[in-house]
């Protein structure tokens, strides 16, 4: 039987927790499982369509090389069309779908197979409200995960369990036999469409994601009245950066910028406590719509960044008003300093407050 068991005639719930999902950072989602079968069977069932049609998707193509072309339908009848970025058999394949991919790490263990499945998405995507169940998004809006979402996976991937225990002769009775209906049938087999189950796991996921995603995301609007091509010009002009850049008490001795994609960003800041250089590069810059960076920060005593942040920063003007919406993901920070995460809104929050009166001058003087 597959190492993270699940009996059709004990309560699923069960060993549920103890099999939860965890974040690697805010944007990728790890599942680690323990299958009692050989590496070849596990390759076999994540890397080839007739075996992957049977536990994950109603419908799966593959090319079974490195930058063959693959295709998901998840449900409905909308296709994904991606590529098999890395393809290295029987250990890691890769399906790159553009706004997100999901990697298979594949590992002998003793006496069976480990399993890791990463789900990543690109930043600011799957972030559109959804019609389906369970689809709020506990860490804020600006996090992709949602308990139905993660739940999905993790049922998905006991349904692999047993369907390996299936195709090995492990059990006795034919299981999955049409493709597409793995997780229903595992799902009537063990009970956990019943709705007060379903609810009860995806609280599970609810407040799991809240707890280890939430700290390391952030979305803030700002509305000015200003157009938007001088609320752009804040983020491009190290002059104006320099004059709002930071907490309340911070002051920046120095400021270059290079807003272009890839350009540099450089910063030298100040405050009570603290005297620390601040780096990253601009990834997108279409003025006056849209501004993606990447910032570094915290410096440690060998000079290297402590926390790294991904940023995207859209800006929408009606009648004169400009909105400004700023989504920041943390995709890594050192434990060291893991406490500040609980200060970022407050300081990004002065940081805007300052923005607002530096637009307000600037609007004053007619410029």
């Amino acid at each position: 039987m597959s190492g993270a068991k699940v009996s059709t005639t004990r309560d699923p719930f069960a060993a549920f927790e103890q099999r939860l999902a965890t974040f690697d950072d805010p944007l990728t989602m790890r599942h680690t499982r323990f299958f009692a079968h050989p590496i070849a069977l596990v390759w076999q069932a994540v890397s080839e369509a007739p075996h992957i049609n049977r536990w994950l998707l109603r419908e799966a193509k593959v090319e079974a090389r490195r930058g063959g072309r693959c295709s998901f339908t998840w449900g409905g009848t909308t296709e994904q069309v991606g590529r098999v970025s890395v393809y290295d058999p029987p250990h890691t394949i890769c399906y790159d779908l553009g706004t997100s991919y999901l990697r298979f790490e594949l590992s002998e263990a003793d006496g069976g197979t480990e399993l890791v499945l990463l789900h990543h998405f690109t930043p600011g995507e799957h972030l559109e409200p959804q019609g389906w169940d369970n689809a709020d998004q506990p860490a804020g809006e600006g996090s992709p995960w949602r308990p139905g979402f993660s739940m999905g996976f993790h049922r998905m991937l006991d349904v692999l369990g047993f369907y390996l225990d299936t195709v090995s002769g492990a059990v006795g009775d034919a299981f999955l036999l049409h493709p597409g209906e793995g997780l229903m049938e595992w799902n009537a087999r063990v009970g956990a469409d019943e709705p007060a189950l379903a609810a009860r796991e995806a609280e599970v996921y609810r407040r799991h994601i809240r707890e280890s995603v939430g700290r390391r995301t952030l979305v803030l609007t700002r509305t000015f009245q200003a157009p938007r091509d001088l609320v752009f010009r804040m983020w491009t002009e190290p002059k104006h950066f320099a004059a709002w850049w930071g907490p309340a008490q911070n002051r920046n001795s120095a400021c270059e910028l290079d807003p272009r994609p890839g350009g540099a960003i450089r910063i030298q800041m100040t405050g009570p406590g603290y005297d620390n250089a601040m780096g990253g590069e601009f990834v997108e810059v279409d003025p006056p719509k849209r501004l993606v960076y990447i910032a570094r920060g915290v410096p440690d005593e060998a000079g290297r960044w402590q926390v790294e942040n991904h940023n995207t920063v859209t800006f929408e003007e009606t009648n004169g008003v400009t909105t400004m919406t700023l989504h920041t993901v943390v995709t890594h920070i050192a434990p060291a300093i893991e406490e500040a995460l609980d200060f970022m809104g407050q300081g990004m929050s002065e940081s805007l407050d300052k923005m607002e009166a530096v637009v307000a001058a600037e609007v004053k003087k007619g410029i």
